[in-house]
């Protein structure tokens, strides 16, 4: 009995130390905030998938065709198709 007593002790010392320790808030507070920020853009990107997909793949589609205005090696554009 006195063995239980004493890790029930224990148990909350350290609890109570923990209850009252101010270090690793800050970092804490900080990680909550960019939680905060992170979660719902995650949430937006999700969602929104398809149409930012649909989005980037025109404007790939966009920069290949417009790579044929680019000179070539020798200094000359490619006017061939």
């Amino acid at each position: 009995m006195a063995q239980i007593r004493g890790i029930a002790r224990k148990i909350s010392t350290g609890a109570q130390r923990l209850y009252r320790c101010d270090r690793g808030a800050e970092g804490l507070e900080k990680l909550l905030i960019i939680g905060a920020i992170v979660l719902p853009l995650l949430a937006v990107l999700f969602f929104y998938r398809k149409e930012i997909t649909d989005m980037v793949r025109g404007n790939w589609d966009t920069v290949e065709s417009d790579s044929s205005d680019l000179p070539t090696d020798d200094g000359t554009f490619d006017t061939g198709g």
